[in-house]
Order: C-alpha cells, then structure tokens, then sequence
C-alpha cells in the first residue's frame, strides 16, 4: 500500500527577505584609547522568525489599528526624464484593472532611494488614494501583488495624545505653571541669560498640525503666522501653493484656508509654545516664535493619515522650521513616514508618545503593549509626559527598550499644563499632547539661538535636545521589578553643552544566498555548513561620529570563542555619522527589497554545529569626536544578539528503503514524499 507523508513544518529563520533584528542599546561609556580591559554591558536580543507567530502577529496587528472604511492608500513607481511630460494612474489605468478601485486620486510623491537606478531618469514614488467596496485588507493584500505598485496599506486614523479633560481656570487664577515658577528645566534661565535682545524663539515658525488654532484669542493673535504671499479671502491662490486663500493657514477637513479649532486642542498646544506675555493670561515657552496653523485633525480628535501627510508637506513647503504632532496612532503609515522623511532635513519633528500607560512592543512579558508613531520613527523626537516630581506621568506611555525598535527619546512636563483655550479661556490640561510642545518650544529656542541651518543643522538641534540635558525622569516598572531612566527636557544644557558621539546599533540583517559561497542554498534558513553575511546600521543620537569602525565576535561572556563559528571577515569600516543620522554597511536593492549588502561582516556556520543551536554575536561600535579633533576618547558601544541554526536534510521523491530520522537534525519535506 502507498502512503504519501504530510508534514507540517517547524518555523524556520527566513533571512533572504531581509527580516529585521533589532539590537538593544546598552549604556555609551567613554573610554582612554590607552586602556585595553573595556568591559561594556550588553544585553542579549533572541530572534527566531517563525511564520507562524509572524502571521498571528500581523493579524493582531490589522484588528488593532484603526482606519477609514472603504479608503486605501498605495505608491507606484514612475521614471521621470527632466522636462518630458508624465501622467498619473487613474481608475482606467491597465495597472489597476483587477484592484476593484474607484475614484482613484493623486495624493503626493518622493523621490525613491531604494530605486534601481536608470540613466537620465530619476525615480520617484507616487501616493495615491483610491475608494474600495471590498474588505479594507484584502485589497491592501491583493495591491500588493500588482506588479509596479510599492505599498499599499488602509487610510489610518490617529488620535490626540491628552489624558482626561481639560480643567478650565481664569487667567486671574493662574498666570504660570509650575514648571515656571520652580525652572526646574533652565527656561527662564534661558531666557534671562540667552534672550535679553529678542524673544525667545523668535524669527521660528513652529507648525501645529492639530486640531486648529483660534488665531483670534488675544494670547496667540501676535504670533499666528501669515501667509504673506496670499491676498486675503480673493478667493484665489496668490502665491502658487495649491492653496486658496491660505493665508491664515490652512484647513485639511474643510479643505479651506480657515483653520479655525473647533475642539480645542491646537490651540492649547500652540499657547504652550507661544503664548504671547503681557496679555493676563500667561506665556509659552518660546514666547517669540510664530505659529503656523494647520487642521488636519476633526473636531473629535481624529486624524486620517492622507490629512497628516498633507499637512506635513505644507508646512514643510511654507517654510516651517518646528513640527508638533500631538497625536499618534499604532497604524505605521508608509505614506505618513515618506512625508516626514522628506520634511526632516528642514524641519525638527516632534510628537507625542501617547497615554495608554503601556511600554513598546519589545517589552518581554506577554501583556498590553503597543508602539506609537510617528513618535516612534528615530527621527522623530518622541516625546513622554513627565509630573512636577520628576517621575514620569502614570498615563504616559513609555519605552522599553532604548535605542531598539520603536524609540522615545525624551520626558517633558506634561501634568496640569496651563494653556489657551478657544474663545480667550484658558485651562489645564494633562497628556502627551502637551509633553510634545513643550519639546516643540524648546527647538524653537536652540533654531532662534542658532539661526544658521547649513551649520547648525536640524539633526544638530534634535542632537542637542535627546542628548545634552542631564536632567533625567524616572519610571519604575513593577512588573519586572526594573527603573528605567529617561532623559529630560533642559534647555540651558542643550545651548550649553557640547556634542559627543551617542551610538547605538539600530538594526541587523541576515543574507545566505548561493552568491556569497559554494554551499549556500539561498532557502531562507540558517543551515549548518553555510556561510552568512550580516548587514547592519548604526544610529547616533549625538555629535559626529568619525573613524566608525564595527568588529564582531562570538565569544561568550568569559570571553570563550563559540566553536561553531569561523569569522571571514569580522571588522568593517563605516563612513562618519551625524547627528541623527543612520550609516550601513552598503545595503544593496532591487526592486525595492534588499538583497544583499557591499561590506558585510562574514561567517562561516561549521558543519558539526548541533541541531537548534543558538549563535550569539557580539557587535562592537567604536568611533572617535569628529567635531573635535583633539579629544582622545574612543566612544565605544557593545550590543549582542543571537539566531538559531538548523542542521537539516530535505527530503523529496520516493524513500524506498529503511530509514530512520532522528530528533538531532531537521528532516524537511519538500513537496510531496512517497513510501
């Protein structure tokens, strides 16, 4: 009698697809280049894809998220040849015709760094919004099966980051807050010492993507920002920006140039920034700079991100040198990240952490956790509320791991903050919504303090807020029984202090195709015998970073060599970092996928590894001050992380005589098997 061999699978560690591992950051530490017993803490990051989790993750991702029903968002790529004519898709584009998509619009485009490259062409990928009558996610899915289509993903909806209601006070009761009256973050020392000839903050535009402001309330009137190429309501768009009448701002919900708030919201957080002293009411933070008001969130806090990449285009293409984003959402949009990607080289981003009192998704134990964006994009100041004990706010959500995944970097007050309200009131209100503005009001400070942007960059002023302060916030973590320390907001440290390398490993690829030696299979799956090129970036939060250099070893923690490794190539040269900036080891695309990396670290998995072995590799980031040449610090920073090698056989055909397969090594089955 024949019988045919089903077997499921175990999960296998699919590398080719470059799948990400995350590295946990451990403490910078400063060392002589004359010592040789450096002992750098690191802490170990296990990864093992397993399909099965994976799809379960996903799904527990999609029913989470909230987005607008019956709207997709996707991107395509398109050449354009300089001064040739292009066109868009529309819903009779042959590209489109199996996709089911109505009404379909362009939204925006960014030039592709992940292109193949053609020559006399430059490649751009361009967004747009379409109207589906199918399941949300089943079209997403089918979109991302077309061919020439980049991504597709839902219309996410994003929320305001306050906790509670806002408790409405007088101007007559409160003319402060207690994060003025005690300075116990250096502002009015700023202030008095920085800024006796101007404002602080003045000659800044910060924009509010909000709610709205109320432009009209006798603390903000001063420091609205307008529009001066546009002729007030002529109903015609003077300066050329797509926008009528802009000259207030603008409306993403009306799609107006009125951007009046109708919750309150905005106009809470734009007084924090810029509430004009004098009035009775109180004063902001940056109390010179001017505010750019731009709606693009309803009236109950919602925001649609299609609304919020718009706004991030206008206020990057107005002239906007702040961006506060009081609101956040777990959806992780394509479109939304590109927006800011392409803002970031001209204006500081900053948003707000949320106020779930959850950790990221990396926290080890199985409970509610969540990762917030864009606060959590690493170049995005995410922001956490702290209170006036210096502990952080009970609401606030925080991070776990920093340095790794999704990242917030600093505390701001963010309890009972005093502020405008519409209608000339005024009020306190608490959340990660107000956290934000108060970092927002401190990069207007440092670009008023620093006006010249080719050598005082944004990366500089984002640099100079994570990482100059000492002041600090705590959060005590009772499950785990651990205190986590974050860095807090301090304005005199962040003018004061001076820039220092700040590294950290932010992510690690795993490549074991045919191309890179005889004997790899190019299957996805860590295998005995194969060799294995890693790719990684490096992140620095600080400073510039000059002569990096990245060495990897497998040596356990009494520094004994792991037996089953051979290293080929184990230290790799990396260009200067910046502040704020990300540098590879020569990532290698097409098609949009990584394929490959120029200058890996290389080894070699020996055949007698057992079967599910765990590899530790340890990773060594040093680097030296580029900013200043004489100092002879080696700044160094360690990270360890590990992967598991499968020792297997495939099988396939007929087995036609006795066999026996034993539990020390893998027997996979391919396709069918006859006995």
């Amino acid at each position: 009698m024949k019988k045919f061999l089903s077997v499921i699978l175990s999960a296998a560690m699919l590398f080719n697809a470059a799948m990400p591992i995350f590295a946990e950051q451990s403490d910078i530490v400063d060392i002589s280049e004359s010592l040789s017993d450096e002992v750098i803490s690191g802490e170990t990051v296990e990864h093992a894809y397993d399909p099965i989790a994976e799809a379960e993750a996903e799904q527990a991702y999609r029913e989470s998220v909230n987005f607008t029903a019956g709207k997709v968002v996707f991107s395509a790529r398109q050449y354009r040849q300089e001064g040739v004519k292009f066109g868009f898709l529309n819903d009779a584009s042959p590209m489109l015709k199996d996709t089911g998509l109505k009404n379909v619009t362009y939204l925006m485009d960014f030039e592709s760094d992940t292109a193949d490259e053609r020559a006399g062409y430059t490649a751009y990928n361009v967004y747009y919004e379409a109207e589906t009558s199918d399941d949300v996610w089943l079209t997403v899915d089918r979109l991302k099966e077309v061919d020439g289509i980049i991504s597709a993903e839902p219309d996410f909806v994003w929320n305001t980051s306050d906790a509670g209601d806002p408790v409405t006070v007088s101007g007559d009761e409160i003319k402060s807050a207690w994060f003025l009256e005690n300075d116990v973050h250096d502002i009015k020392n700023v202030w008095d010492k920085y800024f006796t000839l101007k404002a602080p903050g003045a000659g800044v535009v910060v924009a509010v993507i909000d709610t709205g402001v109320d432009y009209t309330h006798k603390d903000l009137a001063a420091n609205m920002w307008v529009n001066d190429g546009e002729i007030p309501d002529n109903g015609m768009d003077d300066d050329g920006n797509g926008y009528v009448d802009d000259y207030r701002g603008v409306d993403f919900i009306e799609n107006d140039g009125d951007p009046m708030d109708d919750m309150g919201h905005g106009t809470h957080v734009s007084g924090i920034i810029a509430m004009t002293p004098g009035n009775g009411g109180g004063v902001g933070v940056a109390y010179g700079a001017k505010i750019m008001a731009i709606k693009a969130g309803q009236a109950t806090g919602s925001f649609a991100s299609t609304d919020i990449a718009k706004a991030i285009k206008y206020a990057k293409n107005n002239g906007a040198d702040v961006i506060n984003m009081s609101f956040g959402g777990t959806g992780k949009s394509n479109l939304v990240e590109s927006a800011l990607k392409d803002a970031f080289g001209q204006c500081v981003l900053v948003a707000s952490a949320g106020n779930d009192s959850l950790p990221t998704t990396d926290y080890p134990l199985d409970v509610p956790k969540e990762d917030i964006y864009p606060a959590g994009y690493n170049y995005v100041i995410g922001v956490m509320a702290e209170d006036a004990t210096g502990n952080l706010a009970g609401f606030s959500n925080w991070d776990y791991k920093i340095g790794a995944n999704c990242e917030y970097e600093i505390a701001a007050p963010g309890v009972g903050i005093y502020s405008t309200l519409p209608n000339n009131r005024y009020a306190l209100w608490s959340g990660t919504s107000m956290a934000a503005p108060m970092v927002a009001a401190e990069a207007a400070i440092l670009r008023s303090y620093y006006p010249d942007k080719n050598y005082y960059t944004n990366r500089y002023i984002m640099g100079q807020i994570v990482s100059a302060t000492e002041d600090t916030a705590m959060y005590y973590d009772k499950k785990l029984e651990e205190t986590h320390i974050y860095p807090s907001i301090n304005i005199y440290d962040s003018i004061y202090k001076q820039p220092k390398p700040d590294l950290s490993v932010s992510e690690v690829y795993l490549f074991d195709s045919a191309d890179i030696a005889e004997g790899n299979n190019g299957n996805g799956i860590v295998q005995s015998g194969e060799t294995v090129d890693l790719a990684f970036s490096v992140f620095n939060k600080w400073g510039i970073a000059g002569n990096v250099k990245v060495t990897a070893d497998a040596n356990s923690i009494a520094d004994v060599q792991n037996p089953y490794v051979e290293f080929i190539t184990d230290t790799v040269q990396l260009d200067n970092v910046g502040t704020f900036a990300t540098v590879n080891n020569g990532y290698t695309y097409k098609n949009d996928e990584m394929v490959s990396v120029s200058k890996p670290i290389r080894l070699k998995i020996k055949d007698n590894v057992p079967n599910d072995a765990e590899i530790a590799v340890n990773l060594t980031v040093t680097a030296k001050n580029d900013m200043d040449k004489t100092e002879h610090t080696v700044y160094t920073y360690k990270t360890t992380y590990t992967f598991r090698v499968q020792k297997g056989h495939a099988l396939s055909g007929v087995i036609n005589e006795d066999m026996t397969l034993t539990a020390d090594e893998y027997w996979i089955i391919e396709n069918n098997v006859l006995i």
